[in-house]
């Protein structure tokens, strides 16, 4: 998936987290962290169904590689987006 198309959610060092679009109604949200030192993506997919991943969640998703700061920016933008579709 590219980066050109989604939203920069932070950078920690030589790592940045991307926010893809929506697939499934809101029923998924797909991150990627790109790393410019090592050329390597380490994507997110969150299968969430409706329901909030916690932290410690998407922490088991992601690759150790990735930063925790930039899973702390993931997991924010990702309760934002879940809250979006609340009444």
């Amino acid at each position: 998936m590219s980066n050109q198309d989604a939203i920069h959610l932070g950078s920690h060092g030589t790592q940045h987290a991307f926010a893809h679009g929506e697939t499934d109604r809101g029923e998924s949200h797909y991150y990627t962290v790109h790393d410019t030192a090592t050329k390597k993506n380490h994507d997110i997919p969150l299968e969430h169904g409706g329901k909030a991943f916690t932290l410690s969640q998407i922490k088991k998703v992601a690759d150790k590689e990735v930063h925790p700061e930039l899973l702390k920016k993931i997991h924010a933008d990702h309760k934002e987006e879940l809250s979006s579709y609340e009444d």
